[in-house]
């Protein structure tokens, strides 16, 4: 049995869609159970409550289970709860876990990065087989960072300077995630997760003008600009902090590498930034 933590997010959504559809059986773990309803598991499938502040409900959802999808919220908090959920793990005989970690994590040289590490360290001493998909920066947060300016400025604002990045789709995530939850291959692998090429956020305007049709240009934004968008966004003060942090360590050329890690897994090239681009276009437009 699969547990899927982080089931009602992004990746977890598309997780279990495939998982779904090839027809293995699995745990959706929700801190929300009432959202199961919203997800459409199969018949061979289940809910069950995970909250990784209430270590009672990482025992029960764990019991039977041999591979575990490890994706905690981002909070301040994120190996506490990590460490937590290993430590049930094992006690509770899963075979393999499979860690959502993050591109450059290695290097400790931001914060999410840190927490990241720090996660994997303790995953890394507990004796359970791992795997580390450690995925840039998602494709999916220009429309969460920009559609909105775009569409009534036609302007990308960030703090990336000229630095080349290699965005990734997040579908692509879950495509290997899938993938490495149901091969022994996988044992104590390592993947670092890119789209096939590294951008400059002008060149990410220029394409996203020719999708949309609109004259989008990107415009470089100091650190503290970026800081008063992201908490005029509403967002928590702790993940403002993160994301400016986050940005920092690519606008230094961190986030630049092209990896075939999804290449090597999956035998085939991973979603292009313009394949993309056209499937969101309607959020910029």
């Amino acid at each position: 049995m699969i547990l899927i933590t982080g089931a009602s997010g992004n990746i977890g959504r598309e997780l279990i869609r495939r998982l779904s559809e090839a027809g293995t059986p699995f745990r959706a773990g929700l801190h929300s159970p009432g959202k199961a309803a919203e997800l459409k598991l199969p018949a061979n499938s289940s809910a069950v409550e995970f909250d990784f502040t209430r270590p009672e409900t990482i025992r029960a959802a764990l019991a039977g289970v041999e591979r575990l999808f490890l994706l905690s919220p981002s909070g301040p908090e994120m190996a506490e709860w990590e460490i937590e959920a290993v430590e049930q793990a094992g006690k509770a005989g899963v075979r393999h876990v499979v860690k959502l970690s993050a591109f450059g994590a290695q290097t400790d040289g931001f914060a999410l990065g840190r927490l990241h590490r720090e996660s994997e360290k303790h995953l890394l001493a507990s004796g359970l087989a791992y795997t580390f998909l450690r995925p840039n920066t998602f494709m999916q947060n220009l429309v969460f960072l920009c559609a909105e300016s775009v569409r009534v400025e036609g302007r990308i604002y960030l703090p990336c300077g000229d630095t080349d990045i290699s965005h990734v789709d997040s579908r692509n995530v879950a495509e290997i995630a899938q993938r490495v939850l149901r091969d022994d291959a996988h044992f104590k692998r390592i993947y670092d997760i890119t789209g096939p090429e590294s951008l400059t956020c002008t060149e990410i305007a220029r394409r996203v003008s020719t999708v949309t049709g609109k004259n989008v240009s990107y415009a470089d934004i100091p650190p503290e600009k970026f800081h008063a968008r992201l908490a005029a966004m509403g967002l928590p003060g702790w993940m403002v902090e993160a994301m400016v942090d986050l940005l920092a360590f690519q606008a230094e050329g961190f986030a630049s590498a092209v990896s075939p890690a999804y290449e090597h897994v999956m035998g085939k090239a991973p979603t292009s930034f313009n394949k993309w681009i056209r499937d969101a276009a309607g959020a910029f437009a």
